[in-house]
């Protein structure tokens, strides 16, 4: 028989485990110490970066690409399941470097694209006035634009309102509002979980997808995954007309929404736990959108909120089983990546229990790559 799988955290990682297993046929229960979806996977901009499954020279861009493909699989199969449109469109992304720090870095980006064989097209001024007839005049020189076709995106509540909809529809056990989580144990395995609120359940197997709360939820077990919160910052406007394609510029970026809200982000602030906006960042994008969209300055902003992104010591996330624990697995530390790359983590976290994960894959995303100083 299948084991009975406790997922702890209602982010798009935790959630999409939580489905993937349930379509498995898994018994699953979430668990979520606030509201469901409400911390970085609600606050992020949904970008689906280019990546090739097959082509991609890093193991973890394989599997940006391999998720990239389910998120439109999975975006069909939700709404004919559920009703709900997660917001998956193919709309494609302009990279822009105006500055000749921004200008090598998207040379690099623009050396992998080609070894990767993902499209892309070098565009000059007429080219891209043409394709935002006009609305786009970014300030400064602009010393590179280069287009990619590839690039996707989806609605990133709309996303989690519709994981949450399928887990409730195949059968899943979900508890939101639990306030702080403690995990009990017996020797080598984790064996109940006990909340601030009063519930409380037995449990077969437990992964950990806690997002930046995923340090604090094992440090009661003396174990030390390093996992830090990373803060983003975000403005949303209101525009006339729909802007039709992403622009990235370095790390920030501007997407557009179909029903014509426009997302501009993000910062990246070690702060702690603090995910209140700040006047001198909000500020930030507001220029650095109007610097490429001249309408900006008209338009309305709707919302700023922020969210705390897991982050990992090496940069690359925690997928794997837990050192010396039986049935204690971690799925944390996607930082920036985790709405991308939700899908295919699941799958692999699925496939793992199954003993059938991709053994490159598992070697380097393994919490057991930190050793013994988990302890």
């Amino acid at each position: 028989m299948k084991p009975h799988v406790t997922v702890i955290g209602g982010g798009a990682i935790g959630l999409s485990l939580a489905y993937e297993l349930l379509q498995r046929g898994y018994r699953v229960r979430l668990l979520e110490r606030g509201p469901v979806g409400r911390q970085a996977s609600w606050a992020g901009a949904g970008i689906l970066a280019p990546a090739h499954p097959l082509h991609s020279l890093h193991p973890l861009d394989r599997l940006a690409g391999r998720s990239s493909e389910l998120h439109q699989q999975w975006a069909a199969r939700i709404l004919e399941e559920t009703g709900h449109d997660v917001g998956y469109w193919n709309c494609g992304g302009l990279y822009l470097a105006r500055t000749a720090g921004e200008s090598a870095l998207l040379l690099g980006q623009r050396d992998g694209w080609q070894a990767e064989q993902i499209p892309h097209a070098v565009w000059d001024s007429a080219q891209l006035a043409s394709h935002f007839s006009g609305r786009v005049s970014p300030t400064g020189r602009t010393l590179q634009a280069v287009w990619v076709p590839g690039e996707s995106q989806i609605r990133n509540p709309h996303f989690i309102a519709g994981l949450r909809a399928a887990i409730d529809k195949r059968g899943g056990e979900l508890h939101e509002n639990l306030g702080e989580l403690t995990l009990v144990s017996s020797g080598s395995r984790i064996t109940r979980i006990k909340s601030a609120s009063g519930w409380s359940g037995d449990c077969d197997l437990v992964c950990i997808a806690a997002g930046a709360w995923s340090y604090q939820l094992l440090s009661g077990l003396e174990i030390r995954l390093p996992v830090e919160p990373v803060r983003g910052q975000m403005v949303l406007f209101q525009l006339e007309q729909p802007l039709g394609s992403i622009i990235n510029e370095g790390s920030r970026y501007l997407v557009p929404r179909k029903d014509g809200h426009l997302l501009a982000g993000s910062t990246m602030e070690e702060v702690g736990f603090d995910d209140s906006t700040t006047e001198k960042e909000i500020r930030g994008l507001i220029d650095f959108a109007a610097s490429l969209l001249p309408e900006i300055s008209q338009a309305k902003v709707l919302r700023c909120w922020a969210g705390l992104r897991p982050a990992s010591f090496d940069g690359l996330p925690y997928v794997g089983w837990i050192l010396d624990w039986e049935n204690l697995i971690a799925s944390t530390g996607h930082l920036r990546s985790g709405l991308q790359l939700a899908p295919g983590n699941a799958l692999l976290v699925a496939d793992l229990l199954e003993e059938r994960a991709d053994p490159e894959l598992v070697r380097l995303l393994s919490p057991a790559r930190l050793g013994r100083s988990l302890q």
